[in-house]
């Protein structure tokens, strides 16, 4: 009978949809994390290069908190075993050049307040 016929290929149709729905997405999701792990990577690279997270979260126009975050994140999968020491030795490498920097504000890192010295009173509103 028609109907049935017709009724059946209805779902065939729904069925190839909804598989070929999941095949973009697969695939997209594939792309997408590749384009985030490449992001992170150029991120690390410019801290690689002896750039403060200050400077590169400057650059890319990202919270400095996030940027930290992003590359401190690669560089616990590439080396899961630096964990504390990793932080603690990126820490010392942004005060390093500079000496000893505190903020007032436990918060805020430490490495943003490094251009307050190059402000003046005018550029302050």
């Amino acid at each position: 009978m028609a109907y049935f016929d017709a009724t059946r290929d209805e779902d065939k149709i729904e069925d190839d949809l909804a598989e070929k729905i999941a095949k973009l997405h697969r695939a997209a999701q594939t792309k997408l994390q590749d384009a985030r792990s490449r992001r992170v990577a150029a991120l690390a690279s410019l801290k690689d290069w002896g750039e403060t997270y200050n400077a590169i979260a400057s650059l890319v126009d990202l919270p400095v908190a996030e940027a930290t975050k992003l590359i401190r994140s690669i560089r616990s999968a590439q080396s899961p075993t630096a964990g504390n020491d990793l932080a603690a030795s990126e820490s010392e490498a942004d005060t390093g050049a500079r000496g000893s920097v505190t903020s007032p504000d436990p918060g805020r890192p430490a490495d943003s307040r490094a251009g307050d010295a190059r402000r003046s009173d005018r550029d302050v509103a």
